[in-house]
């Protein structure tokens, strides 16, 4: 015997719809971190374009919430002169780079959980 949802007052199951949506939360952020992987395996040595690629990426994806802190609006705190430094270009590759592997780590350990 089958259990099904019982059915709202225009005869449709409830609960039907609403077990998809953390599987299409889950597929985005696998897309999302495969697309970072490949923009950070394709990163410009030019500070100010890799930069803004990045910038551009987090805008594509609505600046999620749980996007690096660096690239929330209005948390750079440094000068533009120093923002746009291949110094903290590094840096901010870094912390993407980062942020992809806990990002990969948790989509892998939910998966095994599954």
């Amino acid at each position: 015997m089958v259990l099904m949802p019982p059915k709202n007052s225009h005869g449709l199951r409830l609960g039907i719809v609403f077990p998809i949506f953390p599987i299409m939360q889950r597929a985005k952020r696998i897309w999302r971190a495969a697309a970072l992987e490949e923009l950070l395996a394709n990163l410009s040595s030019d500070p100010l374009d890799g930069l803004i690629k990045l910038s551009e990426f987090w805008s594509g994806w609505e600046r999620p919430a749980d996007a690096p802190l660096l690239m929330i609006l209005g948390a750079m705190t440094l000068p533009q002169n120093q923002y746009h430094s291949a110094s903290n270009y590094d840096h901010v590759a870094h912390v993407h780079e980062q942020w992809l592997k806990n990002e990969l780590v948790a989509l892998i350990c939910r998966n095994a959980a599954i």
